[in-house]
C-alpha cells in the first residue's frame, strides 16, 4: 500500500490557467492536489501564454454573461492575494454592421442581465473613436466592464498562490527528471528534484510537476 503522502484527492494535468485555477479551487477545498505540466513553467507552448487576454460579459448567452459576475469576484480575489494588478478595466468595443443579427443577440444578452452598456451608431463611433477606420454602415457595443486580464503574471501568481496555501512560504515545485535546474533560480531553495513518468502509449512522458499540499509539506 502505498504511503499516505503519496495519496492524492486529485491529479490535475496541465498547469495553464484552468489547470492552476482548478488546483488552487482544490487546494482550498483542503484537497491534496498534484498538478503536472508537460513543459518548464514559465513556457509559451499553451493557450494561457503572452501578456493579456480579454475579460468581458459581452456574450450571446445569458449563461456566460452571468457565469462572468462570479468570475470578476474571483479575480478580484486572486488580484488581492498575489498584491499585484492582474485585471485592468478598460471597456471592451464590439463592431459589426447595424443589422448584424450576432450584434443585436448580445445586446439584448447585456440588456437583460443588467450589464452597463452603450449601442454606438455610426456618426457617434466616429466621435468617440477617430483613430478607427470604420466600414460604412458599421456600428458598435461598448461592454463597460470589459477589460485585460494581465496573463502571464496571472499564471505564475496562480502557481505561487496554490503553492504556498495553508502555509507553505514557497510553491513546492519539482522539476521531474535527474536534477533538472529551476527555471526560476528563486525557486532553488523549495525544489523537490524527482522522476515521474506517464505511459502514453508506447512511449513514457516525462513531466514537470508542481505539487500542492494543501497541509503545508511540499511533495
Amino acid at each position: 500500500m502505498a504511503a499516505q503522502k503519496d495519496l492524492y484527492d486529485a491529479i490535475v494535468i496541465g498547469a495553464g490557467i484552468q489547470g492552476c485555477f482548478t488546483a488552487y479551487h482544490l487546494a482550498k477545498h483542503r484537497k491534496r492536489v498534484l498538478l503536472l505540466e508537460q513543459f518548464f513553467l514559465p513556457h509559451s507552448r499553451g493557450s494561457s501564454h503572452g501578456q493579456s487576454r480579454i475579460i468581458r460579459r459581452a456574450y450571446p448567452e445569458d449563461f456566460y454573461t452571468q457565469m462572468m459576475a462570479e468570475c470578476y469576484e474571483i479575480w478580484a480575489q486572486l488580484e488581492h492575494e498575489a498584491g499585484t494588478q492582474l485585471h485592468r478595466q478598460t471597456g471592451l468595443l464590439l463592431l459589426g454592421m447595424k443589422e448584424n443579427a450576432e450584434l443585436k443577440i448580445i445586446q439584448a444578452t447585456l440588456s437583460r442581465q443588467g450589464v452597463e452598456h452603450q449601442c454606438l451608431p455610426s456618426e457617434e463611433l466616429k466621435q468617440r473613436f477617430p483613430n478607427i477606420r470604420l466600414a460604412r454602415g458599421e456600428a458598435g457595443l461598448l461592454d463597460k466592464s470589459g477589460g485585460v486580464l494581465y496573463a502571464d503574471k496571472a499564471l505564475r501568481a496562480l502557481q505561487v498562490i496554490s503553492g504556498s496555501i495553508r502555509g507553505t512560504a514557497a510553491p513546492a515545485l519539482g522539476i521531474l527528471g535527474p536534477h533538472q535546474p529551476s527555471p526560476d533560480p528563486q525557486l532553488d531553495d523549495s525544489l523537490c528534484p524527482a522522476s515521474f513518468s506517464l505511459d502514453f502509449l508506447d512511449g513514457a512522458v516525462f513531466y514537470t510537476l508542481l505539487g500542492l499540499d494543501n497541509m503545508g509539506e511540499e511533495v
